[in-house]
Order: structure tokens, then C-alpha cells, then sequence
């Protein structure tokens, strides 16, 4: 018989969102990989560009990349990308990105894909985000990979394939994208394009973590709460579940309360259970809701009204502190 309080399954949380590279590591290494053919001009825009004095470096290398040089259409496209020191304008950075791109550039390439995919006023186009991010992907670059992974996963400009998902994932994965390898833990977790692994999804599911993923840590704390892959480790559960708390991941909000409703990791307490299954109540998803109002149901017979009260206050203080220091 299945255990009532056992928390209900949560698949891999949507990671759509543009994976983009730290800029400026990129940046360093992409000026170790170029030439330039305007060499002391080109110097004086990077240093003013690492200055952060745009205007100065647009006005020393917009030249340079209208006569060819990938490597100044890279920074400047980068610049009205980011909006570093100027207005953002998708425009022109894609106007810039696209040259650079069309020179083989990975990461302009790559935020190409991006600004097809997510730009707020570029057209949508999977299909030409797909094309960019696969051109990048076979470059090597592991957002490309990563993106190339959810594409296929979610069938995004490309005919859903969990396989070929799960191959661009592992590429990027092996490369230590934390993204890739949280997508690559969840393939394992329910055996999309793979042979179910628990022991598998652990261990991806903990490198993520250990680089700040609050999905992987949230999912991590209900591996360890409930032995999937490794042995039952409450302190584990509870080390890795409060991280993704603070950080306002359903899961974690779900087995915070688990654990205070059976005292495992932490000591007994209606109240805090209480709490946390309060915080879900307006959770947009259905599921979750049902589950969390069974569960309130359930404490309120085994609780005062006034605690259920100062549950209720706890529950909307720490929704206003945004989760942080209120358990």
C-alpha cells in the first residue's frame, strides 16, 4: 500500500530559461582564440570595453567589425546585448551577433540562438534558435549542448527525441554544465532516453547542487529523504532541502513539511508542517494543491486553533521574507 505521506513525484523542473555562459570567463577565453587584424586599436576598445566604458569602445570598435573583424562584431553585439553601459537593443545585437555568428563564432552563435528563442523583441523562431544553438553545440560550447538537450526533450523546433535529448545532455554534462546535469539526472530519475538509474540521478543530481542548482538541491533532499539511489540520510535531506527553500522550490517547501510532519531530520512539529503546506496552497499546480490540502486537513485534527492561527501568520511572514530565515 502506498504510504499517505509520501510526497507526490516531481519531474524535472522546466529549465527553459536562456542558459547563458558567465560573459566575462567567455570573453577572456574568446580573445585567446581570435586574431585580430587591427591590433592596436582593437587593444584600446577591449580596454575600454573591460573598463566598462562603452561609448569609447563602441566608437573604436563598431569600425573594425563593419570592415570584417569577428572578434570587435562579438563585443559589440555582446554590448547592446547585455546592455553594458548603453541601452539594451536586441537589434543591434543581433545584427552584430549574426555577423560574428556567421563567422563561427560558438558563443555569438549561441546568443543568436538565445535572442531567436527568448528575446523579448526578436521574432520568435525555434526553428531558427535550433539551428544557431545545433551550429554552437558541434563547436563545443556546452549552453549550446544543454539547449540542444531541452530542445529534443521538449520537441522545440525539432521532433521530440529523448535519446538525441539525453546525447547533448551528456555532452554538456561531461563538459560540468550544472544545468545539463540536472536534465540529465531527471533522463535517469524516470528513464526518458535512458535505462532508469536512481543511484545515476543521484549523483548528477548532486553535482548540480553542489553548484548552486536549486532544482537538483530540492530534488536531492527527497533523494536522500527517501532512499532513491542512495541510503535514507535525514541530516543529507535536510542540508540539501533547506538550501532550495530559501530559494522558494516547491519540492523543497513539500519536504520541509514532510519532515517536520514525521520528525525525520528535524524534531516533530505540527505548526512548521503546517506552515509549509499553507505556503502551497495557492500553487498553480493542482496536484499539489490536493496534496497539500489533504495534508492541512489531516494536521488541523491533531492541532489547537491557535496554532493553526500562528501557523497561518508564520506561513505569510516567510512568503514576505521570500522564504529566508523563517524555519
Amino acid at each position: 500500500m502506498k504510504n499517505a505521506n509520501h510526497a507526490p513525484s516531481f519531474r524535472k523542473l522546466n529549465l527553459g530559461a536562456a542558459m547563458k555562459s558567465s560573459f566575462w570567463s567567455v570573453f577572456a577565453l574568446l580573445l585567446l582564440g581570435f586574431e585580430c587584424t587591427f591590433a592596436g586599436t582593437f587593444e584600446d576598445g577591449v580596454a575600454a570595453f573591460e573598463a566598462k566604458d562603452s561609448v569609447v569602445a563602441l566608437r573604436l570598435l563598431v569600425p573594425l567589425a563593419e570592415q570584417g573583424d569577428r572578434q570587435s562584431q562579438f563585443i559589440v553585439g555582446s554590448i547592446y546585448y547585455r546592455g553594458i553601459g548603453v541601452p539594451q537593443n536586441e537589434t543591434q545585437a543581433l545584427k552584430w551577433l549574426r555577423m560574428a555568428a556567421e563567422q563561427g563564432t560558438p558563443e555569438a552563435q549561441f546568443n543568436v540562438g538565445n535572442l531567436n528563442f527568448y528575446g523579448k523583441r526578436t521574432p520568435h523562431n525555434a526553428v531558427e534558435s535550433v539551428k544557431w544553438w545545433r551550429l554552437a553545440a558541434e563547436g563545443g560550447h556546452a549552453g549550446a549542448q544543454t539547449n540542444m538537450g531541452y530542445a529534443y526533450e521538449m520537441g522545440i523546433g525539432v521532433k521530440l527525441d529523448y535519446v538525441e535529448a539525453v546525447k547533448w545532455y551528456k555532452l554538456a554534462a561531461n563538459q560540468n554544465h550544472p544545468q545539463a546535469q540536472h536534465s540529465l539526472a531527471a533522463a535517469y530519475q524516470w528513464g526518458h532516453g535512458v535505462t532508469k538509474d536512481d543511484a545515476e540521478a543521484a549523483r548528477l543530481y548532486r553535482l548540480a547542487a553542489e553548484q548552486g542548482i536549486a532544482s537538483s538541491q530540492a530534488m536531492l533532499g527527497g533523494i536522500y529523504l527517501n532512499g532513491q539511489g542512495v541510503e535514507v540520510d535525514y541530516g543529507e535531506a535536510l542540508k540539501w532541502t533547506r538550501l532550495a527553500f530559501a530559494q522558494a522550490e516547491l519540492p523543497a517547501i513539500v519536504y520541509m513539511g514532510l519532515m517536520y510532519l514525521e520528525g525525520k531530520g528535524v524534531s516533530q512539529d505540527y505548526l512548521r508542517a503546517y506552515t509549509c503546506f499553507d505556503m502551497l496552497a495557492d500553487s498553480d499546480d493542482k496536484g499539489l494543491v490536493d496534496f497539500a490540502s489533504q495534508k492541512l486537513r489531516d494536521l488541523a485534527g491533531r492541532m489547537q486553533s491557535k496554532q493553526i492561527t500562528d501557523a497561518k501568520e508564520l506561513s505569510k511572514a516567510c512568503r514576505q521574507r521570500k522564504f529566508k530565515d523563517c524555519l
